[in-house]
């Protein structure tokens, strides 16, 4: 491959992924719609669907709060089916 022949793909390559703020700022709709429902969560259930989302583990969110991973998964079950319902 020439020089000149990589040069152009590079640049190529750099265009397409070159940071477009408007692109990159930009929710969809449902993402919108979640970010909502979860923000209007009272704070205990914002605080475990959060960790969870982090953490993706129902263990490891259940010996941060002190509690079983089976009372976890029920609750985010629970929290699962409101942000569901309000989006």
């Amino acid at each position: 491959m020439k020089a000149d022949e990589i040069t152009r793909m590079y640049k190529a390559v750099k265009e397409d992924y070159a940071f477009n703020a408007d692109v990159m700022c930009r929710d969809e709709e449902r993402v919108r719609a979640t970010k909502k429902a979860v923000a209007a969560l009272g704070v205990v259930d914002r605080t475990i669907i959060i960790l969870y989302a982090e953490t993706q583990s129902l263990r490891k969110v259940g010996e941060m709060l002190g509690v079983s991973h089976q009372t976890i998964k029920n609750e985010v079950k629970r929290i699962r089916q409101i942000v569901c319902s309000r989006i």
